[in-house]
């Protein structure tokens, strides 16, 4: 049985142990992420035709898929960056049509490789990866105030929940089960002597 993005657990031990946890670290990180598959899943999935779903992107000091955690203020930045990239985007797309219609029919030329570079590391991508289709559109990006219960699964305070109305084609995967969830996409640079997760 798949654990995260590992074929199995004795797949996600070994994974564990390339990154230089000993054998009883790398079984209890895998045996966390296990239990904690269920927050991976899509919280709601709505009507056939909305295509929406509603899903915990990350929540505070609960194990991930490569065994590392962040505390609530982590994720806040986190989330709260990834908006204000998406109102930076949407604000220069703006800029771009006002100058186009300022111009008149006058040849104009514009430098968008800024705006080209920051469309492709943000909004959504399937698997960590950018494609050049849509995928959906995100409709709410919120911070849980309180312990919430969303359809039966428990989110902790500070789980960061993102709702999305996907294509017709990712809702498809999402049904089927092809893909399970939510993930916040970042870098994590370690540094010696300080507790994963600060």
């Amino acid at each position: 049985m798949p654990i995260g993005p590992y074929e199995n657990f004795a797949t996600c031990v070994a994974a564990q142990q390339e990154k230089g946890r000993d054998e009883e670290q790398a079984k209890k990180i895998c045996g966390t992420i296990e239990a904690n598959m269920t927050k991976m899943l899509v919280l709601r999935k709505s009507a056939e035709e909305q295509c929406y779903t509603l899903g915990v992107v990350y929540e505070p000091d609960v194990v991930d898929t490569e065994g590392d955690f962040a505390k609530a203020e982590t994720i806040e930045s986190a989330a709260w960056a990834f908006m204000e990239r998406l109102q930076t985007m949407a604000k220069g797309a703006s800029t771009i049509l006002k100058s186009c219609l300022d111009a008149e029919g006058e040849g104009i030329t514009l430098d968008v490789t800024e705006l080209t570079e920051m469309a492709k590391a943000d909004g959504l991508d399937d698997q960590h990866l950018q494609v050049d289709e849509p995928l959906g559109t995100i409709v709410e990006s919120y911070l849980a105030p309180t312990d919430l219960d969303i359809g039966g699964q428990q989110v902790k305070k500070g789980a960061w929940l993102l709702g999305v109305r996907w294509t017709p084609e990712m809702f498809t995967k999402i049904k089927s089960g092809e893909r399970t969830g939510l993930s916040m996409f970042g870098r994590l640079d370690r540094v010696k002597g300080v507790p994963v997760g600060e």
